[in-house]
């Protein structure tokens, strides 16, 4: 199988089916289901990453991926387990868990376990975080007297008012992952580019948590964008709201470094490793938008969510169908 997150096809085929036969999956989990829901308002998140190797996310972007997907949930309580490669000294340890925890204070979050052991079966460190919390500022509606998945959970199934709806996108796309290719590929961009730019590229990754936007939101629905970038974020999106798109691909916000840099290691920006932005469905997309520029929040109108099945991607004259989510660019060139 291709690395990274497994294909939709290959969830679907080898996790969800078996899953089905035997008859333990819950009734509403499934393809892009990134948050669990109890009818005590609680939302529950998990986040599984190798970390901190050669084109991979920090240790910290994986608490900060795990945390963003409880939306504007409060009283966050994180688990987090790792699994370091066996060369790995106790220095490294020491340094990963303080990163972990500052990101964490920054989340307002608290750590209620830690676990950490050593492994020669592992080249890179494994990061599993587990986040939870209590929803604020949301009411999560009701089917049959039970919470339904509308509310802070972007897929949001059998949300009939997704269609028509403005899509909103909040930060930049492929920042986080920027970032990670400006430490790896630090040398040969040196070449290319000045330090300035350089450092403003790895600043980007500097404030990557999402629950702020959402608060201020207030979406119908949202997404946050993580591995495989704003393509395969969208088709998630999509997938879970059983809607089509038309969005503008010279409207989705970007930064000056992410362009350059992708085009000079020749990565599809668009497919790039994006924590620290989120797609949005509202009513009034450009209303929002400007609400929350005061709030220091980039934020574009790059579409609209659509009847039926169609997705499509404009570049001004061309149209082209939006793909299933291929493997991330950190991990494949072009």
């Amino acid at each position: 199988m291709r690395s990274g997150k497994i294909s939709q096809a290959a969830e679907e085929r080898s996790v969800l089916r078996p899953l089905k036969k035997t008859g333990v999956l819950a009734g509403e989990a499934g393809y892009g289901k990134d948050c669990i829901f109890a009818s005590d308002g609680t939302v529950r998140s998990s986040v599984l990453s190798a970390a901190d190797g050669f084109c991979m996310p920090r240790a910290e972007m994986v608490l900060d991926d795990a945390v963003n997907r409880l939306g504007s949930a409060e009283e966050i309580r994180l688990s987090v387990d790792m699994i370091l490669p066996a060369e790995s000294d106790e220095g490294r340890l020491k340094e990963l868990t303080l990163r972990l925890g500052q990101e964490a204070l920054k989340a307002g979050a608290v750590i209620e376990n830690f676990q950490a052991r050593v492994s020669g079966s592992v080249t890179d460190v494994i990061v599993s975080v587990k986040a939870e919390g209590k929803t604020a500022g949301y009411h999560l509606p009701e089917e049959n007297g039970k919470i339904s998945a509308a509310g802070l959970d972007l897929v949001m199934a059998g949300y009939a008012g997704a269609a028509g709806l403005d899509l909103v996108m909040a930060g930049y796309a492929g920042a986080a992952g920027t970032a990670v290719l400006e430490r790896n590929f630090h040398e040969k961009l040196a070449v290319r580019f000045p330090e300035a730019f350089l450092r403003e590229a790895d600043r980007l990754a500097e404030n990557l948590q999402t629950g702020k936007i959402v608060k201020t939101a207030a979406p119908c629905c949202f997404r946050t964008v993580g591995e495989g970038g704003v393509f395969a974020a969208l088709w998630e999106m999509c997938e879970g709201l059983g809607c089509g798109l038309e969005a503008d691909i010279h409207r989705i916000p970007i930064r000056q470094q992410t362009v350059e840099i992708c085009e000079y290691l020749n990565r599809n920006p668009y497919r790039l490793y994006g924590a620290g932005a989120v797609l949005m469905a509202v009513r009034g997309g450009e209303a929002l938008a400007e609400m929350l520029l005061p709030e220091g929040i980039k934020a574009e109108v790059i579409g609209r969510l659509t009847e039926g099945p169609g997705r499509y991607i404009h570049n001004r004259e061309i149209t082209r169908c939006l793909e299933k989510p291929l493997a991330d660019a950190l991990i494949e060139e072009g």
